[in-house]
Formats: C-alpha cells, structure tokens, sequence
C-alpha cells in the first residue's frame, strides 16, 4: 500500500530513501558475514588457511601468511639432514628489522651479523634440527623476508602485516 503525499507529510515518511536504505543495508550485511567467514578460514589472520609452507635447499619453513602489526608471529624453519658440524642459519635484514625478530628457539651458540641480515649458528644435532623463530611486526604492509642455510639459496617468503 502506497501513502498518499499528504499522509508522507504527516508523518515524515520517505519511501524511496527507506527501500534505497534497505538496499544498501543488506549489502553491508552481506559484506559483513563474507569477512566473518573469511576470519574463520584464516584468510585475515590466524586460521588453517593462512598458514604456509615452503621448501628450499635443505630447509622446510612454515610461517603465517597473515599477521597482526605488534602481535607475535612464528616463524619455523627446519633443516633437513643431520650434521656432524654446526648448523648455519641465515636470516635477512627484513626478518631482524622489519619484523623484529624476539626470540629464537633453541638459543643459538653465536650469531655472525651480514651486510644483508645475520648467521646464527646452532650446535650439531642428529636427524632434523627445528628452530622456531618468534617475531613481532613492527611495519603494516607486506614485508619480504628470507631464511636458509648459508651459503645456499634462501626461501624466499612474505608475511601480509594488518593493523
């Protein structure tokens, strides 16, 4: 049923901003349950989508896609092949700058610093050594950092920093 002008004027009624208004209404309801569903599967942040995994020479890295600015984020590399010799992890200027590396797990016995990041040296260990490396980002953006062994190619990977 349609109000006559008369009856709009009375009581302060616009039908044509109330159906525009309903319409831009169910398309933020819309929006807003697509990004809830996105959260859920990982694709803004912690969630079995946003993890990561890539293999490089002698090395398995595993890291979150999506990250919070300041919020801690892990970083796990594995090398393949045990060593009778210490182990040499390179880390890239990024990963100590950008990200702001905390920790490193286990504790390395030395660290060498590089004109393009730094080694740590880990002792020798039997079967595959884990380092689990904890950062905060301290930049929003998509910073790019690389790990490996030194002296071989680096994995190569990028990190999307939310606010």
């Amino acid at each position: 049923m349609r109000l006559s002008d008369e009856q709009r004027k009375q009581v302060g009624f616009d039908e044509q901003f109330e159906d525009r208004w309903w319409h831009w209404e169910k398309r933020a309801w819309l929006l807003m349950i697509v990004l809830v569903i996105l959260g859920g599967i990982g694709l803004l942040g912690r969630g079995p989508l946003a993890q990561q995994r890539l293999q490089g020479d002698g090395v398995t890295v595993e890291y979150e896609r999506v990250t919070r600015y300041q919020a801690p984020t892990r970083i796990a590399v594995t090398m393949h092949g045990g060593a009778q010799q210490p182990t040499r992890l390179f880390v890239n200027r990024s990963l100590l700058e950008r990200i702001q590396l905390q920790s490193v797990m286990p504790r390395p016995v030395a660290a060498e610093p590089r004109e393009n990041g730094a080694v740590l040296v880990f002792p020798p260990s039997a079967g595959n050594g884990r380092v689990m490396l904890v950062a905060q980002p301290g930049v929003i953006g998509v910073p790019r950092q690389e790990v490996g062994l030194d002296g071989r190619v680096p994995v190569e990977f990028a990190q999307l920093v939310l606010p």
